[in-house]
């Protein structure tokens, strides 16, 4: 990819617009995030830390959910869900990205308890 200096932020919205459609990225939902920083030329895939309590991610990384993160994800409870998705979205993660032409997991019903 032509164009990236090493070490200088890259908003979310510039990923889009340079390589967006070279990458076939397809913006699903926030778009009221382009002006974020991607503030590494690394990605990084929650894996494994998703099973955690209290998942960690690195700051400023652009996160990519592959086929393991999205299929453990869709086995979980709503409520769990739920958890997973706010501890992802409270941290300073500038975009993620579902790989592999996978459907993101959808808004599920709350469970009755």
């Amino acid at each position: 990819m032509k164009g990236i200096k090493i070490g200088a932020p890259l908003e979310v919205g510039e990923l889009y617009d340079t390589w967006g459609r070279e990458l076939q990225i397809e913006i699903i939902a926030g778009r009221d995030g382009l002006w974020r920083k991607i503030r590494s030329n690394r990605v990084q895939k929650p894996g494994l830390r998703m099973i955690e309590p209290n998942i960690v991610l690195e700051d400023g990384k652009a996160q990519i959910l592959g086929r393991t993160e999205v299929s453990y994800f869709n086995k979980l409870s709503s409520n769990e869900q739920e958890k997973i998705s706010d501890a992802l979205s409270s941290q300073d993660v500038p975009c993620f990205i579902i790989s592999k032409g996978l459907t993101p997991p959808e808004e599920q019903p709350e469970e009755e308890e």
